[in-house]
């Protein structure tokens, strides 16, 4: 085992390396020669409107495959045989996809003048998509590596499972300021708004169901195994890993998107489809977990979106934290089996909560604010 985690270790690292140096000497070395300006013709607007919706919905339905998997999870146990079970397979039938629309936009990318650098920051957004996903698609074994060398657990927060979500996230933003700058010259990317909609809580449902799902998803039954990573975990740590990644996408997300009630509606979206998706699964015989996390989002993103068409983003993290722990705390202590609050917990949660979220939100709010500032920036300086 010893050696297969040194080959490991060492083959992610390099990778991510690799990627890293990649993308700084395509994006941020210094170059000389002028960037050129993208196309902007109908046609080839309407071209890219359909890449961007065609990679939401990719996202989408590896998500929706990702609760598939838990339900069967819960329904049967550990796949006992075989790694590549139905669940599985559309998760990464929709990841191939997903590389392939990747690949379309990096031949887009490609046909510009210039050079290879010049190329990428004349369509930043597509080259930065493609080498993303580029980069998923290459950690798309380790899953199943993982679990030749680890065994078979199941949880939510292994190395496999964070990584595909975390570099599924800055895809998800990507679309997002995409279709932010395609909006005013292109009807089609107009229509967009749904499909991404529903792709930005698929990303927000999938950081949930890494970061807190263990504790909802597999234990809707009772059933923990003694050897579970959960007994080891303090209790604080089931809604602080809630709560922090939540407010990090959510600030992102509403400051590329610049629209009223984006948080609110990506909050109330994770619950319709999520329990849409459920409901429907379990009518083929599935246990139905009753979540409580993403209820706490709705709560959370009204607070959020009321603070920010007042005061700004400052200050829009705290508000998320307070919202979403009114709701969750509460519920914790009502129905929680698992996760037992001592006040040295409750003190964790509220500071850390508060400062985490503020922390995290005004994370995701400088990444958003740099995405849509690199829009603008490049086209003034395109010729």
């Amino acid at each position: 085992m010893t050696s297969f985690l040194v080959i490991g270790w060492t083959g992610l690292l390099t990778l991510l390396g690799a990627a890293g140096a990649l993308a700084w000497w395509l994006f941020q070395s210094p170059l000389t020669e002028a960037i050129p300006a993208p196309v902007q013709s109908a046609r080839v607007l309407g071209q890219k409107s359909i890449l961007l919706a065609a990679a939401a919905l990719c996202i989408l339905g590896a998500a929706s495959g990702g609760i598939w998997d838990t339900a069967w999870h819960m329904r049967f146990g550990v796949p006992v045989q075989d790694f590549w079970w139905p669940p599985h397979i559309t998760i990464y039938l929709f990841t191939f996809l997903d590389a392939t629309v990747a690949g379309l936009a990096l031949g887009r990318v490609l046909r510009q003048p210039g050079s290879i650098r010049a190329r990428f920051r004349s369509e930043p957004f597509f080259g930065a998509l493609s080498l993303f996903t580029a980069t998923q698609l290459g950690f798309a074994p380790l899953d199943e590596v993982w679990h030749r060398i680890y065994g078979k657990e199941l949880s939510g927060l292994s190395l496999p499972h964070l990584l595909i979500v975390f570099l599924q996230i800055p895809c998800l933003l990507l679309i997002a300021a995409a279709v932010r700058e395609l909006q005013p010259k292109s009807r089609v990317a107009t229509w967009l708004r749904l499909p991404l909609l529903f792709a930005m809580a698929a990303g927000l449902w999938a950081l949930y169901g890494v970061c807190a799902g263990d504790w909802e998803f597999m234990l809707a039954q009772g059933r923990v195994p003694a050897i579970h990573p959960l007994w080891s975990r303090p209790a604080w740590s089931y809604l602080l890993l809630g709560l922090v990644p939540a407010a990090f996408f959510l600030g992102a997300l509403t400051s590329v998107r610049g629209q009223r009630w984006t948080a609110t509606t990506t909050a109330v979206i994770v619950n319709l489809w999520g329990y849409g998706l459920h409901l429907l699964l379990a009518l083929a015989g599935n246990p139905l977990p009753f979540w409580v996390t993403p209820l706490g989002f709705v709560l959370g993103g009204l607070c959020m979106d009321l603070w920010r068409q007042r005061r700004g983003d400052a200050g829009a993290g705290v508000a998320f934290t307070v919202g979403h722990l009114a709701f969750m705390l509460p519920a914790t202590l009502l129905w929680s089996r698992f996760v037992t609050l001592g006040p040295i917990d409750l003190a964790v949660v509220i500071v850390g909560g508060v400062l985490g979220g503020w922390l995290a939100s005004s994370a995701g709010v400088r990444l958003g604010a740099w995405l849509t500032t690199a829009s603008s920036n490049r086209l003034s300086q395109a010729v």
